[in-house]
Formats: structure tokens, C-alpha cells, sequence
């Protein structure tokens, strides 16, 4: 049979989309993502159905970011252990449904609109010809202009 083509980038003419002759790259793009997932020791992993169920019920909330501690307490009413509670959101942060960072001063939180992170991350990362308001809020909170934040300056950015 033939094989994936070893694309990164999958150039798709949207234009053919439902009509009788569909862009040619689709089966290739479809054949390369299969095989990624097939591989991917990350997607095989099987997660415990009350982990589910907490992901079912953040996404139903429809929040941008959420503390770990509401996190914890909505676990525990699926029987989730608090031990549990990191490791099943870094699992989440793999799999790409939710950002969290097990790290010291991020993992207070977790992202669940990956917009939210980047229009956090504008406030951190930008041209201060261009953008002087966004200067102005690193100014405000005392942060370096070389780019260099302590742990307090990025929480005050993020959260």
C-alpha cells in the first residue's frame, strides 16, 4: 500500500472541500496523523472513567484558567484521591486537552482555553516600539526589561 509522505506541512486546498474531485494531499495528511496516533504512547494510555469525568465536567464550565485547589474539590466528588490530581492533569496536559505545568509557582493553575495563555504570554513577549501599554503593564508590576522574571513578576503577568 503506499505510505505516509514525510510532510510537516500538509498544504490542503480548502476550496475542493465537498465537491466530487477532494484535494489530493487528504489521504496523505489522513494516512500521517493515523500513524502519529498509532505510535503515540501518550493516546494508548488508559485513563481511569472518573478522570474522564472530571475532563467532562471542566470542559462543560467553560473557563479559561482554574485553580488546582477547585480541581481537587471537584475530583473528590468523583472519588478522586488528591494525590491523583496532578497526575491527572499532566496527563490532560498531554494528551492537549488542558496546559499545566507541574513546576514550582505554575502549578497553581490550570489553562483550559489555550487562548487565555496566549494573551498572557502578549503581556511577556513584545515589541516595545509597537506595543507601549503592554510596556507599561511590565512597568507597572516592576519586571525587567531584558526579559528576565522572577517567580512573583510572572505570576502577577499570568494569573
Amino acid at each position: 500500500g503506499k505510505s505516509a509522505v514525510p510532510l510537516s506541512f500538509f498544504p490542503v486546498d480548502n476550496t475542493k472541500s465537498g465537491s466530487s474531485s477532494p484535494d489530493r494531499v487528504l489521504p496523505f495528511l489522513r494516512r500521517s496523523i493515523h500513524s502519529a496516533l498509532a505510535n503515540d504512547s501518550v493516546v494508548k494510555q488508559q485513563i481511569p472513567m472518573m478522570w474522564t469525568k472530571v475532563y467532562d465536567t471542566l470542559k462543560e464550565m467553560n473557563a479559561d484558567l482554574i485553580s488546582v485547589g477547585e480541581i481537587t474539590e471537584l475530583a473528590a466528588k468523583w472519588f478522586i484521591p488528591k494525590m491523583e490530581v496532578k497526575p491527572m492533569l499532566s496527563l490532560f496536559h498531554d494528551l492537549g486537552v488542558a496546559i499545566y505545568f507541574d513546576e514550582e509557582g505554575l502549578d497553581s493553575h490550570a489553562i483550559l482555553n489555550p487562548m487565555y495563555l496566549l494573551n498572557k504570554l502578549k503581556n511577556i513577549i513584545y515589541d516595545e516600539n509597537v506595543h507601549a501599554a503592554r510596556k507599561m503593564r511590565c512597568k507597572e508590576i516592576g519586571t525587567s526589561s531584558r526579559g528576565i522574571f522572577t517567580v512573583k513578576e510572572l505570576k502577577q503577568l499570568m494569573w
